[in-house]
């Protein structure tokens, strides 16, 4: 069982206009974090699921009527979908664009031919474009895709690759029947989408099991299993059971509430699965893609990818000589056709030794830094903290081309104010950036600092700078914020120790006491930072903490 997770625990909505009284008991005893909800939910509902689970996050799916009957045109889509993607800024950041374009009896409005993919794949990728120009704020997830035959999901991935790699996450739909819910081409067919796209989160916004007639007990079992399962694979964002609950009767077998009222055995049981601490999904850049040919094709056909692994490089000049490196050995090019190996054992061994001899020497050099810098400090309190690493990308942030902030002398800071973005974690400053410049029209980003999740520090002000953060307090303070949203969960401990340097490195320069730093919600009437600053978690008393310890190590 890992330490942490990042899947969280969802829900599909109830597929009606209204919901009963029971829905919201459900999430509120199951402890569901993410709640896939259709965009035609009036903002009512949005606010009292809210009210059962302040932390919890919705996913919503774009719906619009004329799927099915139609293809409405991508101009024509995005304009019904704009207005209601703002109205539900509030609320959620994640937009599903659309749901099984590739069901094979055309219910979604495509099918699941190659001629469907391609039509839906250039139909999206349109929409797609002008989403993100309207709502730079929003992430946008490629639908998920009905899966198994006859709906050719995998086939679909590979036809609308392009369409994926340009959103901001992948959905998948996860149905199972018997007992498969941990077998690669059923319960676990996300590992099949993962293998072709790497770099994407994956949000499981559909699952279930299909078997008829299933006995509540035995579904409830393998769905508690198959969501501690999840916790395995840190690049699942949530998986969300298909469904709450439903007027229709053809999805009795899948409700977690009868329309009598009654809480089928999932409620009890996921509600009392052991929750591990939640961090953001992590996936891996894609590979890039290296060829072999030419003279190296041969030997490398005759030893076989096992021996020789993938190719890491192109073939290449190195010191003269055509070369070329795999994962486990390197090739070169002695004459005309003639290729041997490179003896990369012996380079590697030798390079190890003089990286270790080399790591020592750093280690015992930074040693002695952090104790001169400790010394300096004993010695002369006035003597500034080392500075964390901050990059600084003020300049290059989107800017209103007419409006400016104003400026003042850095004495007049009095306080340092604390946000949280409300967002997702990975929504950076240049997408917030640009939400405020084009959908407020405020003349920049309103943060002085950002701190991303892995504790990477972003100027996107000067200090001197006047900007948009606080109301009435903006002229005597500066802002930080730590992206994500932090109603139910806290920030991540890379997250909280970079604040604290970066924090604890501003208390010294400004000459203010640390009663200084205050919470957003100290100032403005708002939730900002998060319901978890000073309960829950309470990421205040990690924070001052982390401040506490930077300030006593001279800022080291």
């Amino acid at each position: 069982m890992p330490a942490t997770r990042s899947v969280r625990i969802g829900l599909h909505a109830r597929n009606d206009f209204t919901f009963a009284e029971g829905d919201y008991l459900v999430i509120k005893e199951a402890g569901i974090e993410t709640f896939k909800i259709l965009s035609f939910t009036g903002n009512q509902f949005f606010e009292r699921v809210r009210q059962e689970n302040p932390g919890l996050e919705f996913i919503v799916r774009l719906h619009d009527s004329r799927i099915g009957a139609s293809h409405p045109t991508p101009e024509s889509f995005v304009a019904a979908a704009i207005p209601r993607i703002n109205e539900l800024r509030p609320f959620a950041a994640k937009f599903e664009i659309l749901n099984e374009p590739n069901h094979h009896q055309g219910y979604e409005g495509w099918g699941s031919a190659d001629d469907a993919a391609r039509s839906f794949r250039d139909w999206y990728l349109e929409v797609l474009g002008r989403l993100k120009k309207a709502c730079p704020w929003a992430l946008f997830g490629f639908p998920g895709l009905a899966p198994h035959w006859p709906h050719r999901d995998l086939e679909w991935l590979d036809i609308c690759r392009d369409a994926i790699q340009a959103s901001d996450w992948l959905g998948c739909h996860i149905y199972w029947q018997g007992d498969n819910q941990l077998k690669n081409d059923w319960g676990l067919r996300f590992k099949l989408y993962h293998e072709k796209f790497p770099d994407k989160v994956i949000e499981i916004t559909e699952f279930g099991n299909s078997t008829p007639n299933l006995s509540g007990d035995i579904q409830a079992a393998q769905y508690a299993m198959f969501y501690q399962e999840l916790f395995n694979y840190p690049y699942l964002g949530s998986a969300c059971s298909f469904i709450v609950s439903s007027p229709d009767l053809q999805w009795v077998q899948f409700v977690w509430r009868k329309e009598s009222g009654e809480f089928r055995p999932m409620v009890r049981v996921t509600g009392n699965i052991p929750r591990l601490p939640l961090v953001p999904p992590k996936t891996v850049a894609p590979a890039p893609e290296y060829k072999v040919d030419g003279p190296f094709l041969a030997l490398y056909r005759s030893l076989g990818p096992v021996v020789c692994g993938l190719p890491i490089t192109n073939a290449y000049i190195e010191a003269g000589v055509s070369t070329q490196y795999f994962q486990n050995l390197g090739m070169e090019e002695r004459g005309p056709g003639q290729v041997v190996l490179k003896p990369v054992g012996k380079e590697a061994y030798e390079s190890r030794l003089k990286i270790r001899a080399l790591e020592a020497r750093a280690k015992q050099l930074g040693e002695q830094i952090t104790n001169l810098q400790r010394q300096l400090t004993q010695l002369n309190p006035e003597v500034k903290f080392v500075r964390p690493p901050i990059q600084d990308i003020t300049d290059l942030l989107p800017k209103h081309q007419d409006k400016t902030y104003g400026t003042r002398t850095l004495q007049e800071i009095r306080s340092i104010v604390i946000h949280h973005t409300a967002a997702a974690p990975n929504v950076g400053p240049e997408a917030i950036a640009r939400y405020q410049v084009t959908q407020r029209g405020w003349p920049a980003i309103g943060y002085h600092f950002v701190v991303m999740p892995d504790g990477t520090i972003y100027q996107t002000n000067r200090l001197e700078t006047i900007s948009y953060h606080a109301r009435s307090a903006n002229q005597t303070s500066a802002g930080i914020a730590l992206t994500g949203n932090f109603m139910g969960v806290g920030p991540t401990n890379a997250q909280l120790e970079g604040a604290g340097k970066l924090l604890a490195y501003l208390l010294k320069r400004l000459g203010l006491p640390c009663e200084s730093i205050k919470a957003h919600k100290d100032l403005v009437a708002t939730a900002c930072p998060g319901d978890q600053w000073e309960n829950g978690v309470k990421w205040r008393n990690k924070l001052m903490a982390e401040i506490e310890q930077t300030t006593r190590n001279g800022g080291a």
